[in-house]
């Protein structure tokens, strides 16, 4: 738990020093369901379903992620952010 300094609000991050593989080590102990696109990224230490239209959606591929499975909704998005496009 940790408080906000911006908006003065607590926060719980009950996963926030978890390592992916301890994350996938439940998942697959409890055999929980994810989501689908996991199932397309080879690299599942890289691959979030977090928010991905921040800045940090950027700066970790999670834009490129939305570019190749995605092209459609990337397509909108990036009519939307043009900005967007340089980043991918």
């Amino acid at each position: 738990m940790h408080r906000n300094a911006q908006s003065g609000l607590w926060c719980c991050d009950p996963l926030a020093y978890w390592m992916a593989r301890e994350i996938w080590a439940y998942i697959v102990q409890h055999n929980l369901p994810y989501h689908p696109v996991y199932d397309l990224e080879p690299d599942r230490e890289r691959a979030r379903m977090a928010s991905w239209p921040g800045s940090a959606g950027a700066r970790y591929g999670r834009w490129r992620l939305l570019k190749h499975h995605y092209p459609e909704l990337w397509s909108y998005f990036v009519r939307r952010y043009p900005e967007a496009s340089a980043y991918v």
